[in-house]
């Protein structure tokens, strides 16, 4: 189960980048510390349903793609192709 984790933390800071939030910011707007969110990002540790439907909600994108990498609950077009290309990296 930890792969699935990891690669769910690589995601978020994947769909982070991409909206160009900081780290600080995503931090601050869930009310975690931020080495909570570091460690999330570097391998998935501290995760958990409601904080992961929180980031999901602060990312604008929906939780299915961070857990699972169901790209088709994208909604946002360019988001979806810059995923596709992500994904491949971390297969």
């Amino acid at each position: 189960m930890k792969g699935k984790f990891a690669k769910a933390g690589k995601r978020i800071k994947f769909v982070r980048e991409y909206r160009n939030i900081s780290e600080e910011q995503l931090a601050d707007k869930l009310g975690i510390e931020l080495d909570t969110l570091l460690q999330i990002e570097k391998d998935g540790s501290g995760i958990y349903g409601g904080l992961l439907l929180d980031i999901g909600r602060e990312l604008e994108v929906d939780h299915n793609y961070i857990f699972e990498g169901l790209l088709y609950k994208i909604s946002d077009g360019s988001l979806r192709e810059a995923a596709i290309e992500y994904e491949e990296k971390i297969k």
